[in-house]
């Protein structure tokens, strides 16, 4: 049981790492650009 929960942790860490870092970045560079010319 303990390593099936291990293979489910495992699995959802691969699949929202690159949404978390997805999402990071989205904040990090909309912080830098404040005033976004795609935006308007």
């Amino acid at each position: 049981m303990l390593n099936l929960f291990n293979l489910i942790d495992l699995r959802l860490l691969l699949i929202l790492s690159p949404i978390t870092t997805a999402i990071a970045w989205s904040i990090f560079i909309h912080d830098l650009l404040p005033s976004n010319p795609w935006e308007r």
